[in-house]
């Protein structure tokens, strides 16, 4: 009896641990094929099957995309964008790691059965010429059933029993914001394509620390090449390209850039045997051999290009004139047609954008440019940056000199390339161009500057500061009774150098100082000592001076960073629950409203560009119904179209009744924003002026330096008493 008892106990434990484990796998669903688990992420970054996820990506989209981009890893840095740039179209990138031509094949056969496809363009690596990945085992190289044929049921059924330890590795992965074991930056579940702009960045010895980690493997994995390998992947395209035809899609098919240390595993005859394989069965694009093979600054590694090496194969395909080509790069190989290995090695050794040797080349690293102080350690006059920039010319030296500034642009470059979108928007003579067209080039319109606003029409007090005093750490006095208003309606800006007390004031409103003594009200409320979350509810929104430190959450999306401050709001929850259409909706709004160019909302903040960061900043602080504004140098650092929007911004929400406070080291943009003005110096008013329309910059600079200051009475206007 004891026996069976102890049997059964077995039994009930093993049962139990089955409906666990199969709980947990349906659950936390590790490879992404459970579409009704509550737990499920689009983003197949945080999946163990990246093949599954993506084809449960498009099939729940019907019609959205009507071409793509099918290949293994090697693939990946052929981006949408740039696609449908040269081909019109949405595109899609389908790669897989890991996946080889017979996986192709059917993933293309696939595609074709959904509907209309205008396009696919097949991108082949040398590992497709060796390597049949599809007799790799594990269930995260399972093709999804709609690809493969299986049986739905029986497909789930493999996964539903899977080991525990996968759906835990999933969740430690989200634990530490991380993604697949093998960790890659931020996945673009719109596009299917990694963002690898933190990878752009790596030093270009990652490919030689690449190689001293595995380039034994590396070596062992090459040695396996053989013909029927080489034969059975040109069938496989031979198929590929005889679907396109039948279903009337156009096919492009593209030998991506081989590193040298590939090309050195393989004699010429293995590289011909390849090239004319595929020659027998298509047309092709040949990038194999190229001077790229030779530059290790375009690989990632042995088998992976950066974006900038596609980029520019598909400059090439598409005859882009504006992007410049290294020579003898890429050739068109008509079906038929023979290919010589050692000729692609000679022209491309032989090429001008080839770097034979080394040559010395001077770094300038400056910590400050300021028009406004004397030069030290620490800050150099901008006249002095060019003559530096001059004397480096007379010597021979070609600088490339990169700025959103105009005024910088004007004064030190002699030719300029204008960018706008990532693509080159043409090459001129700077004497040839005025600010004006410069702009128009870099946003793509009229830019005005010069803010048009009408006059102000304040009313009561919004914000109250009264005898307020700061003494920092090092027992210095950075405000010295401060008192001034800031009205209904408004704009009132605050100018001087930096350092004299202008940062110490805007901490200080919105609660991350404590003054020594004075008092701050808005609307006639004491806001001192208050958490900032309590000082938003009271109508109080800042765009902080440093914007990535205090403006946004870098590693979040743009959807997070919007709905920060109101999450809490009912309109945007249903009870305990988040209303995720309502904050979808509210997040695509600010998007559209304040032009934040981006792929979607759920893209990570940190990916955007600098103006567009800003952006997002201002969309979250302007759209909350503030009654006070803390503008803290809204424009530093952001291209002409950012600081257009945003200084437009600033005027209509001063005149809609909203006051507004600004802080900028920008003299024109302080000047010519502001309705009134305070100029601040050695942490006290040195100035206040009710209309800024007949400043100059002469008299400013007067009162910023300490060569001037106004009567006590002349200040206390500043209070409207």
């Amino acid at each position: 009896m004891r026996g069976k008892k102890w049997l059964l106990t077995v039994v009930c434990a093993l049962l139990l641990v089955g409906v666990v484990c199969v709980l947990s796998n349906w659950l936390i669903d590790p490879f992404g094929v459970f579409e009704a688990s509550p737990l499920q992420w689009d983003s197949y970054a945080q999946t163990l099957n990246p093949r599954g996820s993506k084809v449960r990506y498009i099939s729940e989209r019907p019609g959205e995309y009507d071409s793509f981009v099918v290949g293994s890893s090697s693939a990946a840095s052929y981006l949408p964008e740039t696609l449908e740039r040269y081909y019109g179209g949405s595109f899609y990138n389908m790669f897989h790691y890991g996946a080889d031509t017979d996986y192709d094949r059917e993933l293309v056969r696939y595609l074709l059965e959904q509907g209309e496809v205008k396009r696919i363009v097949l991108v082949l690596g040398l590992s497709d010429a060796y390597a049949l990945h599809s007799k790799t085992e594990g269930l995260t190289a399972v093709p999804d059933y709609r690809v493969s044929g299986e049986n739905e049921a029986a497909y789930k059924l493999r996964f539903l029993f899977a080991s525990p330890s996968f759906a835990m590795e999933k969740l430690s992965s989200l634990r530490k914001d991380t993604e697949m074991p093998q960790t890659f930056d931020v996945f673009l579940p719109e596009s299917g394509t990694y963002d690898k702009r933190l990878r752009d960045v790596e030093s270009i010895g990652s490919l030689q620390d690449y190689l001293t980690l595995h380039g034994e493997d590396y070596l062992s994995e090459t040695a396996d090449t053989t013909l029927p390998d080489i034969e059975r992947c040109a069938g496989n395209v031979a198929a590929i390209r005889e679907m396109c035809s039948e279903a009337g899609t156009e096919l492009t098919v593209i030998l991506t850039p081989f590193c040298r240390e590939q090309i050195e595993q393989y004699d010429n005859a293995a590289l011909n045997a390849f090239y004319q394989a595929l020659s027998d069965v298509t047309d092709y694009w040949n990038f194999s051999i190229t001077p790229l093979t030779y530059d290790e600054r375009f690989f990632y590694d042995v088998t992976h290009t950066r974006n900038a090496a596609a980029n520019l194969v598909l400059a090439r395909i598409a005859g882009d004139e504006s992007v410049g080509l290294p020579d003898a790069f890429g050739a068109y190989c008509r079906q038929g047609e023979s290919t010589d290995a050692a000729q692609l090695k000679k022209a491309a050794g032989e090429s001008a954008y080839l770097q034979n040797g080394s040559a010395t080349v001077p770094i300038l690293l400056y910590h400050h440019l300021d028009p406004d102080q004397p030069e030290s350690e620490t800050t150099l006059h901008p006249e002095t940056f060019e003559r530096q920039m001059h004397l480096l010319k007379e010597q021979g030296y070609t600088i490339v000199f990169i700025s959103h500034k105009l005024n910088e642009i004007m004064e030190i470059t002699d030719r300029l390339t204008i960018m706008r979108g990532g693509r080159s928007m043409g090459v001129y003579n700077t004497c040839d161009v005025t600010k004006e067209e410069i702009s128009r080039l870099m946003v793509g319109r009229d830019v005005i500057l010069n803010v048009q606003k009408d006059k102000a029409q304040p009313t009561d007090v919004v914000l109250r500061v009264r005898d307020v005093e700061y003494v920092n750490e090092w027992h210095k006095k950075m405000l010295d009774k401060i008192s001034f208003d800031v009205r209904r309606g408004e704009i009132l800006g605050i100018a001087g150098v930096e350092g004299n007390g202008q940062k110490e004031l805007v901490d200080m409103l919105f609660g991350f100082l404590t003054p020594n003594a004075g008092s701050v009200t808005v609307q006639e409320e004491n806001i001192l000592g208050l958490p900032q979350q309590k000082l938003r509810s009271k109508g109080i929104s800042l765009v902080p001076e440093d914007r990535m430190l205090y403006g946004i959450a870098a590693s979040a999306s743009i959807e997070e960073n919007l709905i920060s401050d109101r999450s809490a709001e009912k309109r945007l929850n249903h009870g305990p629950l988040f209303n995720m259409k309502a904050i979808h909706e509210e997040a695509d709004r600010l998007i559209e409203d304040y032009t934040v160019l981006c792929k979607s909302r759920k893209q990570q903040v940190g990916m955007l560009s600098g103006g567009n960061i800003q952006k997002v900043v201002v969309a979250r602080e302007f759209s909350n119904d503030p009654v006070l504004i803390l503008a803290d140098q809204p424009t530093r650092g952001i291209d002409v179209g950012a600081t257009e929007f945003i200084r437009k911004k600033l005027v209509e929400l001063s005149r809609s009744g909203i006051a507004v406070l600004l802080v900028s080291a920008d003299l024109n943009e302080v000047m010519e924003l502001s309705d009134s003005l305070i100029v601040m110096q050695g942490g006290h008013i040195a100035a206040y002026f009710e209309d800024t329309k007949a400043l100059t910059d002469d008299q400013m600079g007067e009162y910023m330096l300490g060569l001037k200051q106004q009567s006590a009475d002349q200040i206390r206007r500043v209070c409207h008493d």
